[in-house]
This record gives C-alpha cells, structure tokens and sequence, in this order.
C-alpha cells in the first residue's frame, strides 16, 4: 500500500541551456519528464540512474542513452565523476530525498543544478482492508524501500491500538537509512544492497 501520495511540482520551463545530462534517483521521474512540454529536448540528454528499476523506466519512457549505477546515491557520485566530462547536471529530484548528491557531485567539481519535481505527503492512515487483515495477523512482514514511507507507517503504527501486532512483524528495509524510522519499533531487517531485489530475497529468505 502507497503511504505517500505523490503531487508534481516541476516548473512548466526547464533552463536547459549548459545541461548536458540528467540524474535520477527515482522511477517516479520518468513519467513525470515523458509528460513534461520539454520532453523532445529532455530526451536527447544522457541519464545518470541510481539503479536498475530507475534506469527501466526511464529507458521505457523514451529514454535512449541511460546508464544505471545499480546502487544507491554513493554509486551514483561515482558513475558520474568517471563518466561525465562537459557541461552541467540536472538532477530532477523529489522535495524530500536521501542524500546530497549536489554537494557531493561539487566536491567531485561536477556543477549540479537541483529542479524540483514532485513532492511525496504522508498519509495518516491505513486502508481499511490492509487495516483489518493488520489487526487479524494476516501478514508476515512488511517490505520498506523509502524513509519516508517508514516514517508514514510509524506515524500510523503510534496511532492505532494494533501497534504491539504491528511492532511484531519483521520489517525488510531496502537501506539502514530508510528503515531507521521503524528501529526499536519493529523487528528491523536490512537488504544486503540497496536494490528491490535484495529486499524480496530478505523477506523470502533466499540467499
């Protein structure tokens, strides 16, 4: 279940005029630039993806020149300083988001430009259903792939009186960074990399 509701907050003009490539470090980028009035000029630029999902998705939005760094924002920094060579970044990003790619593209002395994309607000409350089969015991664990959506959760967890059925549920984080909002109140278990992948093979216990 989505606990963010997503609002697009990208500018309708993109200064595009020293942007010589893109980075992006969510999926949800993809359809929001494939819809955007700049898009015949956006998909001429090279794109820099955090990982595999992202990369996918933009390369299915139009996208033909995308590489993937196949990890986490750290991988990103590095795929971009032994890659890129003229002209500056634009990093399309969320309004709230994990790591400071900007700075640390600068300390790499990358100029990175930040637009704005999307905004993700928290929602205060389960679905009934998801509720209902919580409070029952129906579910075996639940699976984390943003701090953000940790904190929606911990939120709802504190409200509701289902909290210790909840507190009991091993949770599959896809990074220590996105799971430590549920720490202390779950059973807290980290991907062995940030990748989808890894999460699902936690929570199947597959090695």
């Amino acid at each position: 279940m989505p606990l963010l509701e997503q609002t697009v907050t990208i500018p309708d003009r993109l200064d595009l005029q020293a942007i010589s490539a893109l980075a992006v470090t969510s999926a949800r980028i993809a359809p929001i630039l494939a819809g955007h009035n700049q898009f015949p000029a956006l998909r001429t630029l090279s794109v820099y993806a955090v990982g595999d999902r992202t990369a996918n998705a933009l390369r299915q939005a139009g996208w033909p020149h995308v590489i993937s760094a196949a990890g986490a924002v750290d991988d990103l920094v590095d795929l971009i300083a032994g890659r890129h060579r003229d002209g500056s970044i634009l990093y399309v990003a969320a309004g709230d988001r994990a790591g400071d790619l900007e700075k640390a593209l600068s300390d790499r002395d990358i100029e990175c430009h930040v637009c704005e994309a999307y905004r993700m607000i928290k929602l205060t409350r389960l679905d009934d259903a998801i509720e209902k089969r919580l409070q029952m015991g129906a579910y075996a664990g639940i699976l984390v792939f943003s701090r953000r959506t940790a904190e929606a959760f911990a939120d709802i967890v504190r409200s509701f009186k289902w909290r210790t059925r909840a507190s009991n549920l091993p949770v599959y984080a896809i990074s220590s960074q996105a799971g430590e909002p549920l720490r202390g109140m779950a059973n807290l278990e980290v991907a062995d990399e940030p990748t989808e992948d890894a999460v699902l093979r936690a929570a199947l216990s597959i090695p």
